[in-house]
């Protein structure tokens, strides 16, 4: 492999060797989401499709399809069928969440209505079933339409339970497995039905997609709490403002003592939330270490993905998809380093030298820019960086003279600069 093919994420390189099939497949979704007669559906649909996107899914399909040895042509109408069905639930998923931003665009629902993003994702699901019933295979019918009926039935018990702090990994574990790992899996599955791969085979590829997809959405809602908005194209703390109990906040509620648990019963429960409760929500995490289980969770996930890929035939793409699940939880680290304040400034104590104002920050001391000039003496001017959730009321302010909410909002971000270091003013 090539330094250049080394440095592609999985993703990009799986995009380069399905090419041609990728091409074939957009021109197949641009000419079924056409309306000859409601000119809404293609600028509603077309609206989504060009606001880009991996189009993982599709190419978790054809990517299978060729692993098996598929040489016909309806991988490509199964990997449209996959990416209707997924628009169509982000069309869906924005009308349920009042969602006014997606893939760093405004939702369809906010450019248009809410009729428009419904009527238009149950044409694009109605799309879907009929290249299902192009390809002429009752398996393939089946594995699809049950993956709909489960999307919708985790989307269903992800209402009644979101905001139910008695919901446990077990019920959120199901509600991810229906959401999102359920179009994984048939993803991958159809594109060893359709090769004609050996039972054991199509097993295998389940398995892959459906830890890949609950890999997937754990990282997913761990960015939620530590990931950069602009590589996300959703708002920090999106979760916790709609309310919904994801794998960090179920792991903080747990150990919660009374007090912690009324917060969460405020915020989560009744809703009543109020400037400085998403700080101290991601200090709670924190404090329980809740991000961090989490990243031990999807990790595993990653790691039952690829186990379930030894038994399948060696080929290039066999070594995209171990990538690839190596991929989905590496984004952890990728994006929250992104959000690690390199040039935070705060200060436990007046520096004698710039060193001593940059002691407290977590990166190391190579990654760290350096402070003004090493002869400076005196306390160089805090600089609070987008990358800290700290915003003090006052800035800019010594910290040793924050007050005790301005520090109580600082234990939220990554400096991780003890709050009971600076005094009270």
């Amino acid at each position: 492999m090539s330094n250049s093919e080394n440095s592609q994420k999985p993703h990009d390189r799986m995009a380069s060797f399905l090419k041609d099939d990728m091409e074939a497949v957009n021109v197949l979704i641009r000419d079924r989401m056409a309306s000859k007669h409601a000119p809404r559906i293609p600028e509603v649909t077309a609206h989504l499709v060009d606001a880009g996107g991996k189009r993982l899914r599709p190419m978790l399909t054809l990517a299978t399809a060729h692993l098996c040895g598929y040489d016909g042509p309806y991988h490509i109408h199964l990997a449209a069928t996959v990416e209707f069905i997924h628009t169509a639930t982000l069309l869906h998923d924005d009308v349920v969440d009042e969602s006014g931003q997606r893939r760093g665009r405004p939702t369809a629902n906010l450019l248009w209505d809410n009729k428009s993003s419904v009527l238009v994702g149950d044409y694009l699901f109605s799309r879907s079933f009929q290249l299902m019933v192009e390809t002429g295979s009752l398996r393939v019918l089946d594995i699809l339409s049950n993956a709909s009926a489960t999307i919708a039935e985790g989307e269903v018990l992800q209402l009644t339970a979101s905001q139910d702090l008695r919901t446990t990994e077990e019920i959120y574990l199901q509600v991810v497995r229906g959401k999102t790992a359920a179009l994984f899996s048939a993803a991958t599955e159809v594109g060893g039905v359709i090769a004609g791969a050996s039972d054991a085979h199509v097993a295998a590829l389940f398995e892959y997609g459906d830890a890949l997809g609950v890999a997937f959405q754990i990282v997913d809602d761990l960015l939620d709490f530590q990931g950069d908005e602009k590589a996300t194209g959703k708002n920090v703390g999106d979760d916790f403002r709609e309310r919904k109990l994801t794998m960090p906040l179920i792991k903080a509620v747990a150990k919660a003592d009374a007090e912690e648990h009324a917060f969460w019963q405020r915020t989560i429960e009744k809703g009543k939330q109020q400037d400085g409760d998403l700080e101290h929500a991601i200090s709670l995490l924190h404090k329980h270490g809740a991000l961090e289980d989490t990243k031990t969770a999807a990790r595993s996930e990653a790691a039952r993905a690829k186990a379930a890929l030894s038994t399948l035939p060696e080929h290039p793409v066999k070594d995209m998809l171990t990538d690839l699940a190596d991929y989905v939880v590496e984004r952890i680290t990728l994006r929250a380093a992104r959000r690690v304040p390199f040039d935070c400034q705060f200060l436990l104590r007046q520096p004698t030298n710039q060193d001593d104002s940059i002691a407290a920050c977590r990166p190391p001391p190579s990654q760290r820019r350096r402070l003004g000039t090493a002869q400076s003496t005196s306390p160089p001017t805090p600089t609070f960086v987008p990358a800290c959730s700290f915003r003090p009321t006052e800035a800019p302010l010594e910290p040793w003279r924050w007050t005790a909410q301005e520090r109580l909002r600082h234990s939220a971000c990554h400096c991780a600069v003890p709050p009971a270091t600076a005094q009270s003013r």
